[in-house]
């Protein structure tokens, strides 16, 4: 553990492993996150974005697609589904 001064206030700064052995899960940023995938992304008028893109494959197709997978709407268009390019290398 290690103690960080800032101008404002004092923090704690923790490791992963103290930070779990006080029982905290949540908020410490998983390295899955950090995946950069190509993929690309289909619309109902038939335009395709390929695009790379930093996330886990459920955070990329829950911001293209939204949590129940029926599409979003990107500037009047609805998305269709996502294909991962990058997972036949």
């Amino acid at each position: 553990m290690k103690l960080i001064k800032t101008a404002n206030n004092t923090q704690i700064k923790f490791s992963r492993t103290e930070w779990e052995s006080i029982g905290k899960k949540a908020g410490w940023i998983k390295e899955a996150q950090a995946e950069v995938h190509w993929i690309a992304v289909n619309f109902e008028d038939g335009n395709i974005i390929n695009t790379k893109i930093n996330g886990s494959k459920e955070t990329i197709l829950d911001y293209y697609l939204g949590e129940d997978r029926q599409g979003k709407i990107f500037n009047g268009i609805k998305s269709v589904s996502v294909d991962f390019v990058d997972e036949g290398e």
